[in-house]
């Protein structure tokens, strides 16, 4: 069952439980302001400024930058031209203006909040500024600072005299509420609350009593002072003094000294006070606003973690498999070039198995490959007589060139031809040198051979005719 407004009294600790809830984030900064500052901006509170300032909540949801930017300018010139239209407007009258241009610019509608929030995905303390819900829709959070600005504007431009500020409370079995208070010169103080549809005195007019409690706490006291001593007989010229106000909790050394009542209370300093209700019980029956929806995101926090480990290993594999591109390459690049080195390799054990004829103490090739001899004018020594075969020693480095070759008997001293396809044994091969005789293998299909050993003869031995 809810209870009425009227009959609990509020609870005024929204700010001061919202600056104590992002006074742990890195986000929040000592200096800007008399509640400090959030993301750059100043928090706006009770009797703060409100241009250039955020709105942050006791609970997550999304900051509210009041920035002075074209749309908030071009709703102030709106208003500036409503006022024109007075030849004498009072501050009532001027206050109505504001209440009227705040309820077309900013309808109360939960599910905009929503959608406004979504597209800037600020649903836990991310900034939103107050321009983007021009047009679209808001809750008393929005309508409240829009016409706090647009008054605020209006004293800063010499428009209209006097002080503004926004007021927020939470009424146990309620929840929580935010709206405009101005007081002129003389004291008067005057509500804006689009979203209730008030715009009046904070104790009510015609006999009709507003539907919050917007009277602050202090005020309440001093008009309770101000009954006292009338019915004293004191009279309402005696000053009211603000000897109720509370003071800061200080060491038995230091002197104490007042401070701002309510929600300015920074909590460093103020000794904990006794409460009907504890902080828990409070953030259960207050915690969620009246006129604020309950922001369920709708991307809850494990699948957002969820997707950004996905996307660090997606991104992880990518990168590891560049690498193991680059890694087959060069792997490939190795195989490649070590393939390479054993063909060369076996090139060359196959060379020291068969000799080439350039090398020294070495005769390969094919008959075809023999040039022919040379002529020369020296007397054949063919003529001369033949002796028995008497081995010299070998030539030295260099090898016969320009051979032809053929397998003598040793005994006839004759050619003899084989019909084997290969024969391994003694040769004689007529070179340009002369005569040599040669130890090797020969192979008649391919018409190769290969000698190793080499000794000159003398010409005993009849010449070789034609490639044999």
């Amino acid at each position: 069952m809810t209870t009425s407004p009227s009959v609990v009294s509020p609870v005024w600790e929204k700010t001061r439980l919202a600056v104590a809830r992002v006074r742990g984030t890195p986000f929040y900064g000592p200096g800007g302001g008399p509640y400090g500052s959030f993301k750059g901006y100043h928090i706006i509170g009770r009797d703060s400024r409100i241009l250039g300032g955020v709105s942050v909540g006791a609970d997550e949801r999304e900051a509210i930058a009041v920035e002075d930017d074209e749309r908030l300018h071009d709703v102030y010139y709106a208003l500036e031209r409503r006022i024109q239209h007075y030849d004498a407007a009072t501050y009532a009258d001027v206050m109505e203006i504001v209440y009227d241009l705040v309820r077309e610019r900013i309808p109360g509608d939960h599910k905009a909040v929503d959608q406004v929030v979504a597209s800037w995905s600020a649903w836990q303390d991310g900034i939103v500024p107050l321009s983007a819900f021009l047009g679209m829709g808001g809750v008393c959070r929005h309508a409240s600072l829009l016409s706090a600005y647009l008054v605020e504007r209006l004293i800063d431009e010499e428009v209209i005299a006097g002080k503004v500020s926004t007021d927020r409370n939470a009424i146990p079995g309620e929840g929580g509420h935010m709206w405009t208070r101005f007081e002129s010169p003389d004291g008067e103080v005057h509500i804006l609350d689009t979203t209730v549809g008030y715009s009046g005195p904070e104790q009510g007019h015609n006999g009709k009593k507003p539907f919050w409690k917007y009277t602050r706490p202090m005020k309440a006291i001093r008009m309770q002072v101000r009954v006292a001593r009338r019915y004293l007989g004191e009279g309402p010229s005696v000053p009211i003094v603000d000897d109720v106000r509370p003071w800061r909790h200080v060491g038995p050394n230091e002197r104490p000294s007042p401070i701002a009542p309510g929600e300015s209370e920074p909590d460093s300093v103020v000794p904990p006070r006794p409460r009907t209700l504890s902080e828990d019980d409070f953030r259960r029956q207050a915690g969620a606003s009246r006129c604020r929806p309950r922001l369920d995101p709708p991307i809850s926090a494990r699948f957002v973690l969820t997707l950004i480990a996905t996307i660090v290993l997606l991104v992880g594999g990518w990168l590891a498999s560049e690498h193991l591109d680059v890694l087959r390459a060069t792997a490939s690049a190795v195989a490649d070039r070590s393939n390479a080195l054993l063909v060369e390799f076996g090139q060359m054990v196959e060379r020291a198995r068969t000799p080439d004829l350039v090398a020294p103490g070495t005769a390969q090739g094919t008959p075809s490959e023999v040039p022919p001899e040379p002529k020369t004018d020296t007397p054949k020594q063919a003529d001369a007589p033949r002796e028995s075969a008497k081995e010299v020693e070998p030539p030295g480095p260099s090898v016969p060139t320009g051979c032809g070759f053929a397998a003598y008997d040793p005994t006839t001293h004759r050619p003899v031809t084989a019909s084997a396809p290969s024969i391994r044994g003694q040769y004689i091969l007529q070179c340009r040198e002369g005569l040599f005789a040669a130890t090797g293998t020969i192979n008649l299909s391919t018409r190769t051979w290969s000698f190793h050993t080499f000794t000159r003869l003398n010409e005993r031995y009849e010449p070789l005719n034609g490639d044999h």
